[in-house]
């Protein structure tokens, strides 16, 4: 039975982690945020910006925000995590580095 969880800290404002456990359905999604799904045991293929992608343990997807996916059914039932950084917080620890959100692509 699939179970979601949102682990939010008080100490880390505009930060959050999505954990999903046993997932097998779709996903249809929209990001508000900088997003990191990185698969524990999920496995997959994402439709992203008109291609399809496979995706499973040992890979990273990151979608920005305004970006719309699809997730299929999973190949490979399992769970996964989303680490979301919301975009003031992204522009503001990247400031710290002297660098931004509009510099820092993520490639597909």
């Amino acid at each position: 039975m699939e179970k979601t969880r949102f682990w939010r800290r008080i100490e880390l404002p505009g930060v959050e982690v999505l954990e999903v456990i046993d997932s097998p359905r779709p996903w249809r999604c929209f990001a508000s945020t900088f997003e990191l799904m990185m698969p524990a045991s999920w496995q997959g293929e994402i439709r992203y910006r008109g291609a399809r992608h496979g995706l499973g343990p040992g890979m990273l997807f990151c979608p920005g925000p305004g970006d719309t996916f699809e997730i299929s059914r999973a190949a490979v039932p399992g769970s996964f995590y989303v680490l979301m950084l919301e975009p003031e917080f992204l522009r503001e620890a990247l400031a710290e580095h002297g660098s931004s959100p509009e510099t820092v692509l993520f490639h597909g």
